[in-house]
């Protein structure tokens, strides 16, 4: 009778087990893709990924160079274009690819790790809490609907974490290797995570001695070269042109560094919506949760070593003087995420259950699902108008109400997608002799408008236009 009682419980956690990874699997497709078709704006470093997917495609070559940075004048590695192609190939070049590759890339990570977590019911626990709160976290789901390269930060930090659980649990060399390359992707994909990596080495000290130590030293520059390779390869053609221009970098830009607008900043967007006494309340349940005693030594010492990893990761993204975005938080969100997995069960409950609640509230909600300024079907129709009625080779600038960049690399994009040619009027001065103009929700006037790639394209007559629907009109220019 033991025997039955014991396997009908086994049974029953395992469908618990299936269950819940169903409904988490269901939750974070469902805000992801939900409306998607309504509410994706394809603008800027969306269409900058594909132009480059692009150009890879039709060259043959594959990029040195990852996306830009927006505090240093270097690239990230290419790894991110990497992961990308095959959706892009796969999708026959849908406007959905890089968020279908967001969508499969975690949901496959998360079952994997299920899989291989359900073995050691603690561990799986924590890696469920932490799935939760990254499938409704308001800056994952935006920055996963609408994606880019840091997208993809907060798998790695998290699959780096508890490939390193399983190392030192079993031993098993391979889970360093899942660590180190996971953790040197994610500084790959966003310099932003470069505090967490930081955090990982120095832990290493910390926590392992003689040859695991030197195993992880030795795993982790192993797997940074690896994941940079591109890039290296890049400045050893061009004779270290990123690490020059890094040397001799002055940031010009005045912006708010100070530690209160930082603080200020993680405040709105971890915690919207509550009062100040409800945060008080809410970190006073944090560090009394991790001061209790808990009944597994080991899971104390998870939810220390987290809580490590967080403080210090926390304290390089509050006190280096670089203004703090959006996508830098990344890191440090992921790693506040396992912190609050690993507390005791009734503050894990408490806290995580205040954060989902709060993320959830209906405004926020509903803001995934509205609609774009343009539709996809507006833009792509737009631009095949444009095509059709003044083909030919041009260069292509942006006046945008949405931003302030003038590049236009979605329309760069779309062009070639409909049989136009386009250059870029900073690399390419004298290819063509035309410009198409893109007013996106804005207004160009002729001899007006003034911007860095009007004045290079110089002088010019403005020979037609396409007026659109989505509140684009198209100036095509003549000089």
């Amino acid at each position: 009778m033991g025997i039955f009682s014991k396997k009908g419980a086994e049974i029953m956690k395992s469908y618990k087990t299936v269950i819940a990874m169903i409904l988490i699997a269901m939750s974070f497709i469902f805000l992801r893709l939900y409306k998607l078709d309504q509410s994706l704006f394809f603008i800027n470093d969306i269409g900058r990924d594909f132009f480059v997917l692009q150009q890879w495609e039709v060259s043959g070559k594959p990029p040195l160079l990852g996306p830009m940075t927006s505090a240093l004048p270097i690239n990230q590695s290419p790894i991110y274009f990497y992961l990308l192609f095959p959706f892009f190939l796969i999708l026959q070049h849908s406007l959905f690819t890089t968020t279908i590759a967001v969508v499969f890339t975690h949901v496959a990570i998360f079952l994997v790790g299920t899989w291989f977590l359900k073995s050691h019911k603690k561990f799986l626990t924590i890696w469920f809490v932490t799935w939760l709160l990254i499938t409704t976290n308001p800056q994952f789901v935006d920055q996963q609907r609408l994606v880019w390269n840091p997208s993809f930060v907060g798998i790695a930090i998290v699959s780096s974490f508890f490939a390193f659980l399983l190392w030192r649990s079993t031993k098993k060399v391979a889970w360093l290797v899942v660590h180190g390359l996971s953790l040197a992707a994610a500084t790959a994909f966003s310099y932003s995570a470069a505090p967490v990596s930081i955090a990982f080495l120095l832990m290493y000290f910390f926590l392992l001695r003689n040859r695991q130590l030197f195993q992880a030293i030795l795993i982790f520059v192993g797997s940074n070269l690896s994941v940079n390779l591109p890039l290296i390869v890049f400045e050893l053609r061009h004779n270290f042109t990123f690490t020059t221009l890094l040397l001799r970098y002055e940031k010009l830009e005045q912006v708010d560094i100070s530690l209160l607008s930082k603080m200020l900043y993680f405040r709105q967007v971890l915690l919207p919506n509550l009062t100040t006494i409800q945060i008080v309340l809410v970190f006073l349940v944090l560090i009394f949760a991790l001061l209790l005693k808990q009944n597994s030594l080991k899971l104390r010492k998870e939810a220390w070593l987290t809580t490590l990893l967080f403080l210090f990761s926390m304290l390089v993204v509050l006190f280096v003087p670089v203004e703090i975005q959006a996508h830098y938080i990344f890191g440090v969100f992921t790693l506040f995420f396992i912190l609050v997995a690993c507390l005791p069960s009734w503050p894990r409950f408490i806290l995580s259950s205040i954060l989902i609640c709060t993320w959830l509230n209906p405004n926020t909600v509903s803001s995934y699902f509205r609609l774009a300024p343009r539709s996809l079907v507006e833009t792509t129709t737009c631009v095949q108008k444009a095509c059709k009625q003044f083909p030919g080779e041009y260069f292509v600038s942006v006046q945008s109400a949405y931003h302030s960049y003038h590049v236009g690399p979605e329309f760069h994009y779309l062009l070639q997608e409909n049989g136009c040619r386009t250059y870029s009027i900073y690399t390419h001065k004298e290819a063509t002799n035309r410009m198409m103009v893109f007013a996106d929700g804005s207004t160009y006037d002729h001899d007006k408008t003034a911007y860095d790639e009007l004045t290079l394209f110089g002088p010019a007559k403005e020979i037609g236009e396409v007026t659109c629907s989505g509140g684009i009109k198209v100036h095509v220019l003549e000089r």
